[in-house]
């Protein structure tokens, strides 16, 4: 053990590159473990797509991570910022850890909940869903104003700052929930449950994990305590959708390596003899090129491009052309670049 902590002492950037270009091969492991193919693509020789990939998946990780827990991080920064200008955080700030916990449950989550089940009922009751955020908001206003030692004043402005902070970690909610809503709407057949369902119960735990993470810190250091919860809410929103591929096929698709959607796919001879052979509708040209509409390219690294074609009542085709075939692939874009 003393030797290995001296080589990695020793050799920290040799260690640290080592590593990184390990995580960049797990996310090609991981993605085409998905597709059930690996193509003749050689790692080692191939750095700089490594690397790329070890450092996307990298931030969008810790982008993700942070989405988790970003409202009861704000919550708890926040009433730590304000110190002693307000009096309203004693009702969970002075008191055991446990206590403050199931108190947050009312002066945190309470609010939260009302604002998205409010949006989640407009579309069913209309406008009178706002009804259910405006009451909890009064509601509490009234407990400061009759069951505290706040005057009308100085009970308005405390309910204001409340008000204040309860609606800037529902705007930070959005995020996390935006993610939950679409992996729901997305196909996936490892989808253990209804997806209604699993989209309740990782918003459920999403609001569970805030909370602790607005309680008061008693550790001076947080960000170990912050870093677990959000890869606890990471971790159950991916398993309830059956979605740990998430960032490896985000990875691929963002660099064009694979699962890439193409509106037109051109090929060389070679490759229209090949798809024509298979039973896959070209389109001629006066060339020796031929063009495939609706592909979607699993994977274009290596010597071969591994294809997917939806031929209706046909079935599923997925087959691979030499990537020298490829001439070349075109999307298009609904939507106009306005640039």
């Amino acid at each position: 053990m003393e030797d290995l902590k001296k080589y990695i002492y020793s050799n920290v950037i040799s260690v640290f590159w080592s590593s990184f270009l390990l995580l960049g091969g797990g996310i090609f492991v991981l993605y085409y473990a998905r597709i059930g193919y690996m193509p003749d693509f050689d790692l080692k020789s191939s750095v700089a797509i490594t690397a790329a990939a070890a450092v996307t998946s990298v931030v969008i990780t810790a982008i993700l991570l942070s989405m988790m827990i970003l409202p009861g991080a704000f919550w708890g920064g926040f009433w730590k910022q304000i110190g002693g200008k307000s009096k309203v955080k004693r009702y969970w700030c002075e008191c055991g850890s446990e206590a403050a916990f199931f108190r947050l449950l009312v002066w945190f989550s309470l609010p939260l909940v009302s604002i998205y089940l409010a949006i989640l009922l407009f579309s069913l009751i209309g406008w009178f869903s706002l009804a259910f955020p405006v009451v909890v908001f009064l509601c509490f206003w009234f407990y400061l104003l009759v069951w505290s030692d706040f005057g009308v004043w100085e009970s308005l402005k405390e309910w204001s700052i409340l008000s204040l902070a309860n609606l800037v970690a529902a705007l930070l909610l959005f995020l996390p929930l935006s993610l939950i809503y679409g992996l729901s709407i997305e196909k996936s057949h490892y989808l253990e449950f209804p997806s209604w369902f699993s989209a309740a119960l990782a918003a459920a735990f999403i609001v569970f994990t805030n909370v602790a993470a607005a309680a008061p810190q008693e550790n001076p250091n947080p960000m170990l305590k912050n870093f677990a919860l959000g890869a606890s809410a990471l971790f159950v929103v991916f398993w309830v959708f059956g979605k740990f591929d998430r960032i490896p096929v985000v990875v691929m698709s963002m660099y064009k390596f694979g699962g890439v959607e193409v509106s037109e796919l051109v090929l060389d001879k070679e490759g229209c003899e090949l798809s024509q052979s298979l039973g896959i509708d070209v389109l001629s040209t006066d060339y020796d090129i031929c063009i495939i509409e609706n592909v979607l390219i699993l994977s274009r690294l290596g010597r071969e491009a591994y294809l997917k074609i939806d031929q209706g009542e046909s079935g599923i085709l997925k087959f691979t052309v030499a990537s020298s075939d490829v001439v070349s692939w075109t999307r298009r874009d609904n939507q106009k670049d306005e640039n």
